[in-house]
């Protein structure tokens, strides 16, 4: 259930995702986006673990350029 947001966040550029860090910032910046948004609810620990993962990354190759 999750992969999808996932994959969703995946594809977004660094500056899409700047004022995302919660399931609760993508539902109000992305409700129109991903289907069926209040089904992941449940899932936000992992949503929130993969925001975490993928925003350091990001940061990581935006200093190591």
């Amino acid at each position: 259930m999750t992969d999808y947001i996932n994959g969703f966040l995946l594809n977004k550029k660094p500056e899409d995702l700047a004022n995302v860090s919660t399931i609760d910032d993508i539902k109000a910046q992305y409700l129109d986006e991903i289907p069926n948004i209040d089904s992941y609810a449940g899932s936000s620990v992992t949503i929130n673990n993969v925001l975490r993962a993928f925003k350091g990354l990001q940061e990581y190759h935006m200093n190591n350029q």
